[in-house]
């Protein structure tokens, strides 16, 4: 079967009228998950616009309405968009209260957001208004609030939270991304001020975070997170994270970042590459450590996708179906290694997302 087919499978897992609800592998019972429904809509934008599906475009406008009316879920008046459940994100006892919104969370949103208002056709000139002026008051509270300046330049916290302000590298380098692509769509509705402010803030992030790569051979890696004690070293990122990184990257390169990118595409490409041994996902690196969580293969397929990489994606496609399926009955970790059959939505939503960027 091909990539649309095993797409028409998988997003049937996700019902109408509760598209981004399901199970969740570290929280109890079934919860409505905003990254869920941001994958979603960036996928179903992206099969629509290929198409044309009436099926398609219903849950598009379910996708919107639900992210529109749930943008405040923790009702402090700045949109932003999280986890259902409490989570102490270092687990250092900081523990935030349900709905608190995430920034890497808030930035796979406002992509989907991007997303629908690349097609003229899908939002009303009212609906159009009100998601440019969610994005710009997100844009504008992290840029703000949810930063700190160092030597480096800066980055964005992992959450609103003060508990919460460390440099993890995934997090800042995807909300920086998500800021070049919305300033070089929507630069119009800043003020020139604004728009130079927000501007700064990528360009500094930025920096941080190129300052901080490894290159091995070429190929670019970093450290989960950053500490200002050198000394202090965390582990190397996993795949889903590392891609995150280099999504947010190439989102900066791609829209003209003032600062030079030190890899190119096809290193970034074959930094992925090192994941994936003897028709296996790994979820480090080093010594091929451990089977990749669902997310993490979705988020390599996803990113070969968005770079051509024809041959590599049938691979692991082939990969996901034979180790994590069959489709559409996708698991947290391979079969062979899993004793948990439960399909996670928020997990199988990353692979929907990467098969709908190998679509064209």
């Amino acid at each position: 079967m091909d990539a649309r087919g095993f797409y028409e499978m998988l997003i049937k897992k996700f019902p109408m009228g509760e598209l981004g609800k399901g199970l969740e592998p570290t929280f109890p019972g079934k919860s409505y998950q905003p990254m869920t429904y941001g994958l979603l809509l960036s996928s179903e934008i992206i099969y629509y616009r290929l198409f044309r599906d009436q099926n398609t475009l219903d849950r598009i406008q379910e996708l919107v309405n639900w992210l529109i009316e749930n943008k405040d879920l923790d009702k402090d008046g700045i949109p932003g968009w999280g986890l259902p459940h409490e989570w102490d994100a270092y687990q250092n006892g900081s523990v935030n209260p349900p709905n608190h919104p995430y920034t890497i969370t808030t930035s796979i949103v406002m992509n989907g957001l991007l997303d629908v208002l690349s097609m003229l056709e899908l939002v009303s000139f009212k609906e159009r208004a009100i998601i440019q002026g969610i994005l710009a008051k997100t844009a504008l509270h992290w840029c703000q609030n949810v930063w700190t300046s160092n030597a480096k330049g800066g980055y964005f916290w992992y959450s609103l939270s003060k508990t919460d302000s460390n440099f993890t590298v995934n997090v800042s380098a995807m909300f920086l991304g998500t800021l070049s692509r919305l300033l070089a769509e929507h630069g119009c509705i800043f003020t020139e001020q604004k728009y130079s402010f927000v501007k700064g803030r990528i360009n500094s992030a930025a920096n941080s975070v190129i300052s901080n790569v490894k290159l091995s051979k070429g190929m670019p890696e970093w450290y989960y997170t950053i500490y200002e004690d050198p000394a202090k070293k965390s582990k190397l990122n996993d795949v889903i994270h590392h891609g995150y990184i280099l999504w947010g990257m190439e989102l900066y390169r791609k829209y003209g970042g003032l600062h030079p990118v030190p890899w190119t595409i096809e290193q970034a490409v074959k930094s992925i590459d090192r994941f994936i041994v003897n028709d296996k996902v790994y979820r480090f690196t080093e010594l091929n450590k451990g089977p990749a969580r669902l997310w993490g293969a979705g988020m390599a397929l996803a990113f070969y996708s968005s770079y051509d990489e024809q041959e590599k994606v049938k691979h692991l496609i082939g990969i996901i179906d034979e180790q994590y399926g069959p489709f559409p009955d996708l698991l947290y970790y391979p079969s062979v290694s899993s004793k948990n059959k439960n399909f996670y939505p928020r997990f199988a939503a990353h692979v929907l997302w990467g098969l709908s960027l190998s679509l064209g």
